[in-house]
C-alpha cells in the first residue's frame, strides 16, 4: 500500500511544475485546458491555492480550493 501525501502547492516550484504537467497529461479532455492554464498562468487570488496528491514521489491527483466554482459546466459540479 503507498503512502499518499496531500501537499498544497506553492507557485514556480518542482511541486507546481508537476502537478501542471500531471494535468496536462491528464485524460479529462473537459476540464484540463483550463485547470492546466489557471496552473501555468498561476490564476489563484488571496486564500485559494491548489493541492497535490503525490505518492512516492509521482504526483497522482490534485484538487483546488477556490472561492467559485473553477469551470462552468453545471454537469460537472461538486
Amino acid at each position: 500500500m503507498q503512502n499518499i501525501v496531500i501537499e498544497k502547492v506553492e507557485k514556480d516550484t518542482a511541486l507546481h511544475a508537476a502537478l501542471t504537467a500531471f494535468v496536462e497529461a491528464s485524460s479529462w479532455d473537459e476540464v484540463k485546458d483550463h485547470t492546466s492554464r489557471l496552473l501555468r498562468e498561476w490564476a489563484f487570488t488571496g486564500w485559494e491555492t491548489p493541492f497535490a496528491a503525490v505518492a512516492d514521489g509521482q504526483t497522482v491527483g490534485m484538487a483546488t480550493l477556490m472561492q467559485t466554482d473553477y469551470y462552468p459546466l453545471p454537469e460537472l459540479c461538486p
